[in-house]
């Protein structure tokens, strides 16, 4: 991941071996891609790349922005397809690709750093990858024979990216934990029956719920005792100076995509919209509600982007109402794999559990694309098969175990 070409846009080597692959394994596997949801997938990802070409067309976007738009998209369907048919069947693929994300990340992080990593070296650079081998090793068998030690691993990841700044992923490691351990108490108490598993829907929101604001409180603590780093606590006393505190200002760029959808809610502004007053009502906003040092919300370097921070949001800015519906299925079913997992025994549960939630955050308060691409596409292929382990879906038969 570490190496990218610029072909268009950016893209990356994995991407590249995965389109050199795809013709040996649509050869081999083309009867993989009809099962149904290996098809609807292909089918919302087409309908949205339908939407984008043809919001490009009446907007008259020029060829830098809409090639790179319309790549975007066929790039992560190219993603999903040679991932779903090359993964697909062992655990123990699912696995390695997974350890293979996180040395790629730990290798761009000391290779070939961004601004945005260099700055915040944690957030935008070691704080997924050290995340993630947590939750690897956390479902381990040396591990798993420790009483509690899944939990007690994740929930030290989660007190490592509370101190170090990185609440989001805190937030998505302690309701992991709380995952985890309604599963193993569902599986104790047998759930399984339809009329319990009403009052598990309720308890497992409301066990979600108390852990996200557990950990909203805990980061509020840390900054108030000053156990956060300097420019964190500066950056967490700015963001609760206004009207709505974090909630707010933690995600500005969602008002000014807010306001793009309004003003175009069915077929959207094009690929790499550009409109610098949309950028610049953040600002305005951020003022009016109390907010201080105001301009600092203002995303500078994009040429007047429409900032949107947002897989769900950018796709509608972007394409409109169509591709929204694309992420919205794929929010919906991050939410359709934590229902249905929640009494099943599997041994990837801790991964998948950090996984969804991990899609539940990214699509709506995550910017899509880049190593996204690759991201998402494994994340989605990794809940088809738990979902087909646990008897939900249909993949292909010769799918093993190990």
């Amino acid at each position: 991941m570490f190496v990218e070409v610029n072909v268009i846009g950016r893209l990356f080597v994995p991407e590249i071996i995965l389109l050199i692959l795809l013709p040996l394994l649509v050869y081999f596997r083309s009867k993989w891609l009809l099962r149904p949801v290996a098809r609807k997938m292909i089918i919302f990802v087409l309908l949205w790349l339908s939407a984008q070409i043809f919001t490009d067309l009446v907007r008259e976007i020029p060829f830098v922005d809409w090639s790179r738009g319309w790549a975007k998209i066929v790039f992560f369907l190219l993603n999903f397809i040679s991932l779903y048919l090359l993964l697909s069947r062992r655990k123990i693929r699912i696995t390695l690709f997974c350890a293979g994300i996180v040395v790629g990340q730990i290798l761009s992080f000391f290779i070939s750093p961004d601004d945005y990593a260099i700055e915040y070296p944690w957030k935008f650079g070691l704080g997924y990858p050290v995340t993630t081998t947590f939750v690897l090793l956390s479902q381990t068998n040396v591990v798993k024979r420790i009483k509690y030690g899944t939990e007690f691993l994740i929930s030290l990841a989660a007190a490592i990216n509370l101190l170090l700044g990185f609440r989001s992923l805190a937030l998505i490691c302690v309701g992991t934990v709380a995952y985890i351990v309604f599963n193993k108490r569902s599986l104790r108490r047998g759930t399984a029956a339809a009329t319990l598993s009403k009052w598990a829907m309720v308890n497992l929101a409301i066990l979600l719920l108390g852990a996200g604001f557990a950990t909203i409180q805990a980061y509020k603590y840390a900054a108030e005792m000053e156990l956060l780093s300097e420019k964190n606590t500066k950056k967490y006393l700015q963001q609760e100076s206004g009207q709505y505190g974090t909630l707010l200002s933690s995600r500005p760029e969602l008002l000014a995509s807010s306001l793009a959808i309004f003003d175009s809610p069915v077929i959207g502004h094009g690929s790499w919209a550009k409109d610098p007053k949309y950028n610049l009502t953040i600002a305005y906003l951020m003022a009016d509600l109390g907010y201080k040092n105001p301009q600092t919300y203002v995303r500078k370097g994009d040429e007047g982007l429409i900032p949107t921070h947002s897989h769900l949001f950018g796709a509608w800015v972007e394409s409109g109402v169509v591709g929204a519906l694309f992420w919205g299925w794929v929010w919906l079913l991050a939410l359709k794999a934590l229902w249905k997992l929640h009494n099943v025994r599997e041994s990837l549960m801790p991964l998948a559990a950090f996984v969804c939630l991990n899609i539940l955050w990214n699509v709506l308060f995550s910017p899509f694309g880049a190593e996204g691409r690759v991201y998402m596409a494994y994340y989605i292929v990794l809940i088809f098969f738990v979902l087909s382990r646990a008897g939900v879906v249909s993949q292909p038969k010769e799918m093993k175990s190990t």
